[in-house]
Formats: structure tokens, sequence, C-alpha cells
């Protein structure tokens, strides 16, 4: 991703923190047995978007659209097998 984007080694140092703690709020929600699917399904919602506004603060404007781009086209591949 850091390629793709061209990120600058401080926009690296500043994403890592903020891409672990996402990988680890979403593994300790496939993992919660206590909640049902929607409440899975609301609080994923929630790490997204608190994510979301954490990257627009590292990235510029053409970055968020360039990762914006590339999310759309992963989930297109995804969908059609490609």
């Amino acid at each position: 991703m850091g390629k793709k984007l061209g990120l600058s080694q401080d926009q690296t140092a500043k994403l890592e923190p903020i891409l672990a703690e996402r990988q680890q709020k979403m593994k300790a929600l496939r993992s919660d047995t206590t909640l049902t699917a929607d409440q899975k399904k609301d609080q994923r919602r929630q790490v997204q978007q608190n994510t979301q506004t954490e990257l627009s603060g590292v990235l510029t404007p053409e970055q968020m659209q360039q990762l914006k781009t590339m999310r759309q086209m992963h989930r297109h591949g995804a969908k059609t097998g490609a």
C-alpha cells in the first residue's frame, strides 16, 4: 500500500500504529462471542469509520482518493473472483 500511495517515511511511521490498532480491534471483534452478529457489524463499521478519520489526518486528499480507488478495485475483484 505504501508504495502505491507514495507515502513518505513520516506518513508510514504514523500509519503503522493506526493500522495495527485497527487489526487488533477487528481480531477482538471476531473472537468476541458475547456480541450478536448485528452488534459486531455495527462495531466493525465504527472501527472502520474511526480508521478512516485517522487516515485522513495523515494522508493527503490525493492519497485518500487513491486509497478509496484501490479499495473499490479490491472489492470489485473479490466479488468477480478476479
